[in-house]
């Protein structure tokens, strides 16, 4: 399955609030910047406004004649290097004063001389070039003591340098707080993120627990958004519990009620003597170790429901190595018996078995050698034409620790088709419906196999047929 970040909730949420903080936090920084520019040029003009003011006051006219003192009120109109600049003009548009700082100003005041313009008597304007500059005009009208009036503009220019200082470090304050903001806020949306995720962290170490057999259902202390799902698998887990104990109930009750009629039939064969009496003995004697096997499985099974994962209890890979030093079973015994009654099953089809095997011990349990080989050979007499051919091979490939026997067994049926090897090892799954059965016999056979560490094989026969290859242990003098 393709792995994306987008599987995660947690990392969903985050890479969706993260741009939308970010957005935010963006959104706001230019709007102080808007509020500040506009604040920052409303206090530049009103200082305009103020040192204008201080020019009128300073102003003289004496034989309609501009006059200024050397020393104004404000000393920033007489530095070399000031930014504040100041003009007079008259209604005719003529410069009538300009001061020391605008006198030895070295900048370019192209931009500004556009503006040094007169306006009547009362009326004001203020305007910030696109250069940077500000210019504040106020228009005055002098009366001397001859009544004669005297039309002047004040005018205030600001170079703007130092308000571009200030906005400068103004705006990286602004980055570096927001910022800050930024990381904190994304701080508590990982911590709000975990607290508000919490419960599905639970229903995840829940449900391992449920997995691993610690508890039996979930717990009820969730949101009222997850109890709809923790009910229904709670529902859910009930009733798989209720039919698993439906089941184990029907196989305990199988099981027993089969042990009478077998412990009936083994005590007449053990009158008779009839010469097929020790071979249906010997089936007999399987079909009561299977059952008795089957019967004690239903009862460990009753008593450790919660560790259960599957319908049979087959043991596990890792303890497949504890039988290795356990007495083992002759595999040519065995083969030879099933074969032998299998053959007085199937006798009206005259089925020859060929048996070409190695004189090995298998450290197996012999009721699981005999149930494996008996489904697989059950089969084999079951689907051939007329003939079965057995036969072994040593295998040191499966473990470091044992050496494995390959039992190769081939007939001359019809053989399973490529395409359904994996289909056939299915529960319940049969490609032939017109033959008795109920499915399960390769599916029981590749259980027990894995349990000791085996393989099970599928393939086509040289005559066409099937050929089915069962790896299990076995002991061989080195």
């Amino acid at each position: 399955m393709k792995k994306s970040v987008s599987k995660s909730i947690h990392q969903r949420l985050l890479i969706t609030t993260l741009p939308l903080l970010a957005v935010f936090l963006i959104l706001a920084g230019l709007g102080l910047d808007r509020a500040y520019q506009r604040s920052a040029a409303d206090a530049e003009f009103q200082k305009l406004q103020l040192q204008a003011w201080s020019l009128m006051a300073d102003a003289e006219i004496e034989a309609q004649k501009l006059m200024m003192p050397e020393q104004l009120q404000e000393p920033r109109f007489s530095g070399p290097e000031s930014e504040l600049l100041g003009f007079v003009v008259n209604s005719s548009n003529q410069r009538q004063w300009q001061s020391a700082s605008a006198a030895l100003n070295n900048s370019d005041l192209t931009a500004v001389t556009k503006y040094l313009s007169a306006l009547y008597a009362g009326q004001s304007e203020r305007m910030r070039l696109a250069s940077g500059e500000f210019v504040f005009k106020q228009g005055v009208t002098y009366v001397s003591e001859q009544h004669e009036k005297n039309n002047l503009t004040f005018i205030v220019v600001e170079l703007g340098k130092q308000y571009q200082s200030q906005l400068s470090h103004y705006r990286q304050s602004v980055i570096f707080w927001l910022g800050l903001v930024l990381l904190v806020l994304l701080f508590l949306q990982i911590l709000a993120l975990r607290w508000g995720l919490f419960p599905l962290r639970t229903l995840t170490h829940e449900l391992a627990d449920l997995e691993q057999g610690k508890r039996n259902s979930l717990s009820d202390e969730y949101p009222t958004e997850l109890l709809g799902v923790t009910e229904n698998l709670n529902q859910l887990l009930a009733s798989k519990n209720a039919q698993q104990t439906r089941y184990r109930n029907t196989l305990s009750d199988l099981a027993h009620s089969l042990k009478t009629p077998l412990a009936v039939l083994q005590s007449r064969l053990e009158l008779s003597n009839h010469q097929e009496r020790e071979a249906l003995l010997g089936q007999i004697d399987l079909m009561d170790s299977i059952v008795s096997r089957q019967l004690k499985r239903a009862v460990i099974k009753s008593v450790n429901s919660a560790s259960e994962n599957n319908d049979f209890d087959v043991r596990h890979p890792s303890e497949a190595s504890d039988l290795i030093g356990k007495p083992s079973v002759s595999l040519n015994a065995v083969l030879t018996r099933l074969c032998n009654a299998l053959q007085m099953v199937y006798q009206d089809k005259a089925v020859q078995v060929d048996i070409n095997i190695e004189e090995v011990n298998c450290p197996i349990d012999e009721s699981d050698l005999m149930e494996m080989l008996g489904s697989v050979l059950d089969n084999a007499f079951k689907y051939c034409v007329q003939r079965i051919q057995i036969s072994t091979q040593l295998d040191a490939t499966l473990a470091s620790s044992s050496d494995f026997v390959k039992i190769i067994i081939e007939d001359d049926g019809q053989g399973i088709p490529s395409g359904q090897y994996d289909t056939v090892l299915e529960r319940g799954v049969r490609l032939d419906s017109n033959q008795t059965g109920q499915g399960i016999g390769l599916t029981v056979t590749s259980d027990i196999i894995d349990a000791y560490g085996g393989e099970l094989q599928l393939a086509q026969a040289d005559s066409g047929g099937a050929k089915i290859i069962l790896s299990v242990p076995c002991l061989v003098a080195h």
